[in-house]
Formats: C-alpha cells, sequence, structure tokens
C-alpha cells in the first residue's frame, strides 16, 4: 500500500484533490497550514487540518478514500 499511495500522492496533491471536492480551508497561522471542516463527515466548526509539506498517510488515505 505504500508504494501505491506514493504515486497518488505525486499524481495529485492532497490540497489540490480537496480543491477539487469545493473544500473550503483557509490559511490556519503563518505556516503552509490550512483549517476547514472535515470532508469526511458534518461538522460545524474546522477540525481538518492540512499541510501540504507534512501530508501523513493517514490523512491522504483517509481524504481520497472515494478515488
Amino acid at each position: 500500500m505504500g508504494e501505491d499511495l506514493e504515486k497518488l500522492k505525486q499524481r495529485l496533491p492532497l490540497l489540490d484533490y480537496l480543491r477539487q471536492l469545493n473544500w473550503t480551508g483557509r490559511p490556519a497561522g503563518q505556516g503552509s497550514e490550512f483549517v476547514g471542516l472535515c470532508p469526511l463527515h458534518s461538522e460545524t466548526r474546522p477540525s481538518f487540518y492540512v499541510n501540504p509539506c507534512k501530508i501523513c498517510s493517514t490523512a491522504t488515505a483517509a481524504a481520497r478514500a472515494e478515488i
């Protein structure tokens, strides 16, 4: 699975994929981190953080589960 996940991450970065799903993340702090509502379930407070420089495989796999 690790090799397939790496290939997927190279083809389409997570942040780009989330934006294609109309994810409305906003910058969080001064770094390159974004925060928004979780695309996997309904919620009212942003709790889903994405940092393109530090993507963990769990977040990547979960967010791309529908591919």
